[in-house]
């Protein structure tokens, strides 16, 4: 199958460009004008509420996925609390602080796209009801947090993928240093 310009695959599942974020005034602000350019059935695909989104860090040299998150409500809700910091989720917050903190002083060298992979909703078989989102999204993650780990990324700079938690970077580092100053005894 030949990729298009507009498409991202990851670990076999093609990921479509719906857009990016961008930085106005001191925020952050999602255009989704890729959506325009999609074919009329693609686009609806794009609108289904069950999606596994995938934000990827692009400069001049290079492009890297920094973020797997899941939406169950489609991508414009999901997205508008990565924009408007609220409620008690830690991981708006932080997601905002990352593409903020990536955007700021890039001189527009930097940019933040945006890939959805929409997901059947549900898979049902007798008593099991398995929701594909959320199965998708957790697998995807574990990927990338591998690849942290095999090129033994420090957690605290910006060059792993943002879907450690505070916690997680401190488990983690403290496993690093451990295993470092085994290496070197």
């Amino acid at each position: 199958m030949k990729k298009l310009d507009n498409e991202l695959h990851i670990e076999g599942l093609i990921f479509i460009k719906i857009g990016c974020w961008k930085k106005s005034e001191d925020k952050i602000k999602f255009s989704d004008n890729a959506v325009k350019e999609l074919a009329e059935d693609v686009q609806k695909v794009v609108k289904s509420p069950n999606i596994v989104y995938a934000f990827v860090r692009k400069d001049e040299i290079s492009q890297r996925i920094m973020y797997i998150g899941k939406a169950e409500n489609g991508y414009k809700e999901r997205f508008a609390r990565y924009r408007n910091i609220g409620g008690t989720k830690a991981t708006n917050a932080r997601c905002n602080g990352k593409i903020n903190d990536a955007l700021s002083g890039s001189n527009g060298q930097v940019e933040i796209e945006v890939y959805i992979h929409a997901a059947t909703d549900h898979y049902y078989s007798g008593i099991f009801n398995i929701n594909l989102v959320r199965s998708l999204e957790q697998k995807l993650v574990e990927i990338l947090k591998d690849k942290d780990k095999i090129q033994n990324r420090k957690l605290e700079d910006n060059t792993c993928c943002w879907n450690w938690t505070e916690t997680q970077i401190d488990n983690y580092n403290k496993e690093l240093i451990k295993s470092l100053s085994k290496h070197s005894e």
